[in-house]
Formats: C-alpha cells, sequence, structure tokens
C-alpha cells in the first residue's frame, strides 16, 4: 500500500542520503516478524502508523514512529504490543550500533574492545588481563537471543543507562554489558578457575537471576571504575575534618556515588568557637554548602547528585533541621535538594509516651551522646539533663514529633535511623549512627584527623606541603539483588554454587574497583562490607497467589528470607576458609557465634513462624571456627532502576498499580510482571496496612545483618496519631530504619537514589 498526498506518492530518506517512495511491504515484513506473523496486530499498526507518515521523512524518524505506535497501544488487554515493541526497538539499536540486520548475531567482543579502549572507555589493564584465545571463548559464551528476555521499557532502561557509548553512539549491545560487567567482577581471580565463574556470572546476569546496582553494571570495566553505591560520611567539628569531608563528598558524587552526611558531631548554632573567639551558625550553613557541592559535582553529568543528611533528635538545632525540607520559608532557611533522616533512640519514644519534655544539647558539650545507645545512652541523656554549666533547651517531645511528622507527610521525606535498635542487633562492634540515601547500609564511618603539615623546599627549588593524618573511615557498599521468582526455582546444589559464585565476584570488586579517597579504600579493605539485595519479592508472592495481606504471607516470607540469607552467610563462610576472614572479624561478634538471626530482637514466637534455630547454631559455630569473608552480607535496596531493567517489581515492596504511565522523556506505558497470570493476587500498595508492611519488614530483618528500603504508604493520613503508632511499632518489632512515606498525590520519581537501584 502506498500513501497518496495530493497525488503524490510519499518520499523517504534513507540513512545514506537517497530518496525512494514510501513501501509499505517492507514496513510490513519487519513489523509481521515482531508480531510473530500475526496479522490483526500488523494490520492495526500500519493502519495508525499511516496518519503520522510526512513527505520527505527519515526512515529512521519513520521507524521510530513505527515503534511508537505499539508503544502507545500496550494495555493490559494487549499485551503483545509490549513483546512487539521490544523486538522492534531491538532491530532498531542494532541497526543503529553495529548495522546489524537480523537478530542471533553480534559484534565479536574483540572488535567491541578494541574500539573502547582506542577511545579511552575501557581500561587497558582490564581487557589485556585476557588473552585472545580467551576473548574468543568469552564471545562464544555471549547468547544474543537472551535479548528477548526482555520487555521493552526494560530494554530502554537498560540500553540508555548502562550499555556505554563514545560520542552519543552506543559502543555496547545488551549482552556485552552483562559480559563486561562478569568479566570485571573476575579478572583479577585464579586463571585456571575465571573463565568458569564469569559465565556463571553473565548467565546469572543474562538471565535476569541477579542484578547489579547501577554503579556496578554502569562502570564495569571503565579506567576508574568506582562500583560503590553508598558513601557514609561523618565530619568532626573542626575547620579541616568539614573542609575534608565535603572535598571527598565531591569526588564521590563526581563517581556516581549515593552520599550521607552524619553533622550529628556539628556544634550548635551559637556555640562559642575557641580558636578566634567567635559564635558557631551551627550544622545548617554547612548543610547549604553541601547542597551546593552535591549539586555542582553530579553523577558524570547523567544525572544531579543525591544526598542525605542524618541527625539526631537531641541536637540543639534539631527543629531547623526538620524544617529544611519544608515547603515554606525561604531559600536561606531550606536546603530541599537533600534529603534528610533524624536519628531516634527509644527515650524519645518513651518521653512522646509520657507527654513530657526532652532536652536538646550542643554535641560540644555531650560528647557521649554520640557514641553510645541502649542503656548507656539513656544514663548519659539523663546526667547531662542534670549537668549544670551545659548549653540545653527543653521542649515537649510531642511538639518536636508533630513538626517532624507534618513534614514526613508533606514532603515524604524525614527518613528514621533507629539506633538503638541498629547497634543492639549489630553483628559489628563499632558504634553506627546513621545510614545511606536509601536507609539499608549500615556501614561505620568516622573522620579522619590531621596529625602535622609541614612546608618542605625540595630539591628542585619548589615548595611541598606534606601532611600527615590519621585515616578515619567513609564507609562504602557495593548492592546486588537476587531475583526471588529465580531463586524460588532453583534446586538446594544449585542455591549453594549460585551463592558463592555471587559472593565471590563482589568479593573481588572490593579489591579492584576504584576508590576516589583513601578513607574509603582503607575501611572497604579493613570491613569488606557488601548488601546483598532481593527484587521481584512481589512477583513471587502473586505467582504463589499469596496476598500481602493473607496471613500465609508471614510464613512464606519467613522460609523465603531464611532460606537466601542462610545460604549467602554459609558462602561467606566458605569464602573465609578459602580467602581468609575479612581484617576485623576478631573483633566482631560473628567472632562469638553470633548471626542476625542471633542478635535479632524480633519475637518470632509472637507471629507463630516456624525456625530452625540449630540450623542457624550450626553455622554461626562454623563462621566462629572459619570466619566470615564480609562484615555485613545482606542489605535490601530499592532497585528502582536496576528492577526496570529486568521488568522486576521493585525490592520488597508492593506494586503501585497494576498498569501505569512511567513519566520521562517518553511516556511509556508500564504493565506490572506476569500481570495476566497474577492480577487477581497483586495487591496495590495503598491498599495494604502500613502494620502489615511492618511485620512483614520485621519478619525479613531477623535475617538481615544490615537494613531494608521500607517505604510506608498511606492512601490519606488521618492523623499524627496513627502515623506516630506505626513508627512506634516498627522500633517495637525491632526495624532499624524506615525510608519514604508516601501517598497517591506525591510523585517521587526524582528522588530516586540510581546509586543504589
Amino acid at each position: 500500500m502506498v500513501i497518496l498526498t495530493e497525488g503524490k506518492k510519499h518520499i523517504i530518506i534513507k540513512r545514506d542520503g537517497r530518496e525512494e517512495p514510501y513501501n509499505e511491504e517492507k514496513l510490513r515484513k519487519v513489523t509481521s516478524w515482531a508480531s510473530e506473523g500475526k496479522q490483526a496486530f500488523t494490520d492495526k499498526l500500519l493502519k495508525d502508523l499511516n496518519i503520522k507518515i510526512n513527505n520527505k521523512m527519515k526512515i529512521t524518524d519513520l521507524y521510530d514512529a513505527l515503534i511508537t505506535t505499539a508503544v502507545n497501544n500496550i494495555s493490559p488487554l494487549y499485551t503483545e504490543y509490549d513483546d512487539i515493541a521490544e523486538k522492534l526497538y531491538l532491530m532498531k539499536i542494532y541497526k543503529e550500533t553495529y548495522g546489524l540486520k537480523k537478530t542471533g548475531q553480534y559484534p565479536h567482543l574483540s572488535i567491541v574492545f578494541s574500539r573502547g579502549v582506542k577511545a579511552g572507555i575501557y581500561s587497558k589493564e582490564f581487557i589485556n588481563s585476557f588473552s585472545h584465545k580467551e576473548i574468543d571463548l568469552l564471545n562464544d559464551m555471549i547468547v544474543p537471543d537472551r535479548d528477548f528476555l526482555f520487555t521493552y521499557k526494560a530494554l530502554n532502561t537498560f540500553f540508555t543507562k548502562y550499555c556505554k557509548t563514545i560520542k552519543n553512539k552506543k559502543l555496547e549491545l545488551p549482552q556485552i554489558t552483562y559480559m563486561v560487567a562478569a568479566m570485571f567482577s573476575f579478572y583479577n581471580d585464579d586463571k585456571k578457575k575465571r573463565m568458569q565463574y564469569i559465565k556463571e556470572t553473565y548467565d546469572m546476569l543474562s538471565m535476569h537471576k541477579i542484578t547489579f546496582a547501577t554503579p556496578r553494571i554502569m562502570n564495569s570495566g571503565y579506567k576508574n571504575p568506582q562500583l560503590a553505591s553508598c558513601v557514609l560520611n561523618t565530619p568532626d567539628d573542626d575547620t579541616w575534618s568539614l573542609n575534608q569531608t565535603d572535598g571527598n563528598i565531591a569526588l564521590y558524587s563526581k563517581f556516581s556515588g549515593g552520599i550521607a552526611y552524619d553533622v550529628s558531631n556539628i556544634r550548635s548554632s551559637g556555640s562559642k568557637i575557641a580558636s578566634f573567639n567567635g559564635i558557631s551558625d551551627g550544622p545548617v550553613p554547612f548543610i547549604k554548602r553541601l547542597e551546593q557541592t552535591v549539586s555542582a559535582f553530579n553523577q558524570q553529568s547523567k544525572r544531579k547528585g543525591s544526598c542525605v543528611v542524618t541527625f539526631p533528635f537531641w541536637h540543639y538545632d534539631v527543629q531547623d533541621m526538620v524544617m529544611l525540607k519544608d515547603a515554606g520559608g525561604t531559600e536561606d532557611t531550606r536546603a530541599r535538594k537533600l534529603m534528610y533522616s533524624i536519628r531516634i533512640h527509644n527515650i524519645f519514644k518513651e518521653r512522646v509516651e509520657q507527654d513530657a519534655d526532652i532536652t536538646l544539647f550542643d554535641p560540644k558539650d555531650t560528647p557521649l551522646l554520640n557514641c553510645t545507645y541502649g542503656k548507656d545512652f539513656e544514663k548519659a541523656y539523663t546526667e547531662y539533663e542534670a549537668k549544670s554549666g551545659i548549653r540545653k533547651k527543653t521542649v515537649k517531645a510531642k511538639d518536636l514529633l508533630y513538626l517532624i511528622l507534618k513534614v514526613r507527610t508533606e514532603s515524604g521525606n524525614l527518613y528514621f535511623t533507629f539506633v538503638d535498635n541498629i547497634n543492639e542487633q549489630s553483628v559489628l562492634n563499632s558504634f553506627i549512627g546513621a545510614s545511606n540515601l536509601c536507609t539499608e547500609v549500615l556501614v561505620p564511618s568516622y573522620a579522619s584527623s590531621l596529625k602535622s603539615e609541614e612546608l618542605y623546599l625540595n630539591s628542585c627549588g619548589e615548595y611541598e606541603i606534606h601532611q600527615i593524618r590519621k585515616s578515619g573511615e567513609i564507609g562504602i557498599c557495593n548492592l546486588c539483588s537476587i531475583n526471588l521468582v529465580s531463586w524460588d526455582k532453583m534446586t538446594l546444589r544449585e542455591k549453594t554454587e549460585f551463592s558463592y559464585t555471587l559472593l565471590r565476584g563482589c568479593d573481588n570488586i572490593i579489591d579492584t574497583q576504584f576508590y576516589p579517597v583513601k578513607e574509603a579504600e582503607a575501611s572497604n579493605l579493613k570491613n569488606r562490607p557488601i548488601g546483598i539485595g532481593v527484587l521481584n519479592y512481589a512477583n513471587l508472592l502473586a505467582s504463589k497467589k499469596i496476598k500481602f495481606t493473607d496471613e500465609e504471607a508471614k510464613e512464606f516470607t519467613n522460609k523465603l528470607f531464611d532460606d537466601v540469607y542462610y545460604h549467602l552467610y554459609s558462602a561467606a563462610c566458605t569464602l573465609a576458609k578459602e580467602r581468609g576472614p575479612y581484617p576485623a572479624f576478631k573483633k566482631s561478634k560473628w567472632s562469638i557465634a553470633k548471626t542476625p538471626f542471633h542478635l535479632s530482637l524480633f519475637n518470632y514466637k509472637k507471629f507463630n513462624l516456624s525456625v530452625d534455630k540449630k540450623k542457624w547454631d550450626r553455622l554461626a559455630d562454623d563462621i566462629q571456627t572459619f570466619g566470615i569473608r564480609f562484615s555485613y552480607v545482606a542489605a535490601i535496596a530499592p532497585t528502582a532502576t536496576s528492577g526496570k531493567s529486568i521488568s522486576a517489581t521493585e525490592s520488597i515492596e508492593p506494586v503501585m498499580d497494576l498498569f501505569y504511565m512511567e513519566e520521562g522523556l517518553q511516556n511509556i506505558p508500564t504493565l506490572v510482571a506476569n500481570i495476566k497470570e497474577n492480577r487477581l493476587y497483586y495487591e496495590r500498595c495503598w491498599d495494604i496496612p502500613a502494620k502489615t508492611i511492618i511485620e512483614l519488614a520485621a519478619i525479613r530483618q531477623k535475617y538481615i545483618d544490615q537494613s531494608q528500603s521500607v517505604t510506608l504508604y498511606y492512601t490519606k493520613p488521618e492523623s499524627a496519631k496513627i502515623l506516630w503508632e506505626d513508627i512506634k511499632y516498627a522500633m517495637e518489632l525491632g526495624l532499624k530504619t524506615l525510608y519514604y512515606m508516601k501517598t497517591p498525590k506525591y510523585n517521587f520519581t526524582e528522588t530516586i537514589c540510581e546509586s543504589c537501584s
């Protein structure tokens, strides 16, 4: 069929500039291929496309219009259009990257690597660590047809965000990106074994059994491969430390890290500065400077930097810091581009319940409040309340709570960091006062200190400045997530081998990734923390015909996370037998036969859950004997981006809807996973009580050594009392952190931390 306009055929401009009449039959062939010969879909797409065709239209624009037409037809009733759009988009990227005219074939890896090295994308050291023969073998491992496992949205997300680019043209196709990430995980491993592990990891990635967090999948193979997702910073209360921390944050923000900044040590406004007899303006000016730093040092110009600021409930300036996210006020009194988390102790909860006062202090006068928890904190807090001669003021606990809940309700932000729960259940013996940007990582951090600084005149007549500083720790963590639907299908042997390979790769990248700041390298090599999380939880529940609100969900969740994390901790112990425990192991509770299971505050008997304590006791004994390779193993991140790249439901979250529009550069209709089979068993987040989400999170927390990104959903919060009851319930059940509070009227797209996800 040829479309006529004023008696003339439409002319189409080919890629090489030639002009020729529009020929529908050529387009019909590719559309019929994408629809697997279903003529009704082909006819519908070509009919809808006709009105979009213009004279002198470029062939690339015509093909894009065909893809858009297919995308616009995606619906719960006609899910076939998603498959059609994915295949059409796949042919587009094949053609535009390497001129491929059919599926099932890829350019040879050696061609891609040669281009990447020449353009300065890939590290020469990394690529040259493989022989030509090995690269041929790796090329043979690639399965191009696994590109068909993507949905349209997943392929669009993955190709756009993760496949590397040279001068606005893509260097990698999806399976190459997966292969590079697998190779980078093992390129420094035993050469007799690494090919096997690379294949296993490539298969895990390309078959969507796991996802790596954005920095790892995006930066693997680069010359400066910064792969950590989370960067936790705690400055001391002095000018050198504050400036040093600001510079460290700039570097990590530049290299794609999600930033956390704990201001708990910074003295309050009105506090005296002895060095020049001045008066401090408190933490707020430093927070505002931080906002500018993170904005200026964005994530490789692809996305704005992101940062969370943590402060304690007892800080003298707590009311001002709570209001930094508030919509009211002036720019001088707000820093709205940042996220915020408030550190809560049990004593605050008790004072609220008693309708009593709390006392706010200057951290300069109360150092014990920043290094204690539980009964020790309460003792120090009440002693400081009674102490004379220090700056303090009294406010009603409920007044501060209402202020916190007001901002949390209006902005969705103000996370909670439950410090007593964190430290009482921690496998480490280091005080932890803050979590990361997405509230799932709890790696210790503390500031470096400047010991000396000398000016030298070298032999060339040039001045040099020599510094000696005692290293603190910048807490960082590498993340990846297990697809629970895939896990559920594995045999016992497969789970054991899968867990070992996954953790071995995580162990390797601790030694090979790029560290922009030395304090982060020192901390990571000493503690070797990783965070293995999960995704597709809602999909798995629905596939099992279980709803979030079913009583059965509790026991199913208990058994599932017991199984996942038992295998992961066991694999970490196996690695310790082979490679030795992490250096600080003997200082940890792991070394005295304590696992997260044993340290948990959650009373599983209250929910009538089955537990095999003897199994965990045996594992604890093995870890005590042989060690564990990582200080931390488990953390459940949001997976907002990586989950989209494999069409999984996000992390451990319920779905917002079964069908919705993903807004962005292109509005993409989005179907929840397995909508046709599972739609009756999906519950929208708005229909699930917050208490149910909290209880399921508490069950999971029993097996997790770090934390999890737990969001609470409300259709319409009716009172501060209801919100507080849920927060209090989370504290009582042993949760360590709370993430967002969401209501239907808020769009949170802009606040997603891609580093964690």
